[in-house]
């Protein structure tokens, strides 16, 4: 309810560099990513789980009082009524549709080492020391993947880009998360991983901007989350399953990610061609 109406107001306001905008705004979920999971980890132990969910509380906040400051439309909103046809007209859109479809596929697997990440690296041989930094570290990644790949996308292209690193995210899961063993490889996948899959969380609204005016930017990006939301709630409860059928093994969870996002890459590769 906050995220997506806020990268909305961000469209309204930027054509040229529309990509680096989005990902400077999307690289404030990386930091945020880096920041909670050590000072949860750090804070639980000294005030107790209470008034660490409390301190958390009061920071998100300051940061929303800091938002809805900031936060504003170059358009002003229009009053209309809800009409379940304009949900409908934008699908009606070859390249729309194509886009929604492979955005399913690739977030049906984008969150699944997301998820996994810390548990895996711990069943591969990572100390559980270190395993628990897994999520900043690939936070930490995520951030310059998604300044730079939209920086990159301006002057390139949103989709040339977005399909590179969609493509990149589906062989570095299949060639080296589903068979990675020791601290070198699990760091290794998790730092190339965060950064591919942060461009593709922050390019997708510039390329849903693509297929439609700025007036009904809301509705698009509503239906391509729509699509995307579903996803993500298949996609980890299924790779939870795998790993019990499999007798806690991660490897068909690595092959269930990989796939999917190949999958998804291959429409986007279809929207490229077309």
């Amino acid at each position: 309810m906050v995220f997506y109406p806020a990268m909305n107001c961000l469209a309204t306001w930027f054509l040229k560099r529309r990509g680096l905008a989005f990902g400077i705004v999307a690289a404030g979920a990386s930091l945020g990513g880096n920041i909670f999971p050590v000072m949860v980890s750090n804070l639980i132990p000294k005030i107790g789980f209470g008034w660490t969910m409390r301190s958390c509380a009061f920071l998100v906040l300051a940061l929303m009082i800091c938002a809805n400051f900031a936060v504003i439309s170059r358009i002003p909103p229009k009053s209309q009524p809800f009409r379940i046809n304009d949900w409908i007209v934008p699908l009606r859109n070859p390249d729309f549709c194509i886009l929604c479809v492979g955005s399913f596929f690739i977030f049906a697997g984008i969150y699944i080492p997301v998820t996994f990440t810390i548990v895996q690296a711990e069943r591969r041989g990572v100390p559980v020391s270190i395993a628990q930094y897994m999520i900043p570290i690939l936070n930490a990644s995520s951030t310059l993947g998604r300044i730079l790949p939209g920086y990159l996308g301006d002057r390139m292209g949103y989709l040339n880009v977005f399909l590179s690193m969609s493509g990149l995210s589906a062989i570095i899961t299949l060639a080296l998360w589903t068979p990675s063993q020791g601290l070198g490889a699990v760091l290794s996948f998790v730092l190339i991983f965060g950064f591919s899959s942060g461009c593709i969380v922050s390019l997708l609204p510039a390329l849903i901007a693509r297929y439609g005016s700025l007036e009904t930017i809301g509705t698009r990006t509503g239906i391509t989350y729509l699509f995307i939301s579903l996803a993500v709630l298949v996609g980890s409860p299924v790779g939870g399953k795998l790993v019990v059928v499999n007798g806690g093994d991660y490897t068909y969870i690595a092959v269930l990610a990989g796939t999917m996002m190949a999958v998804g890459s291959v429409f986007f590769a279809y929207l490229r061609v077309r």
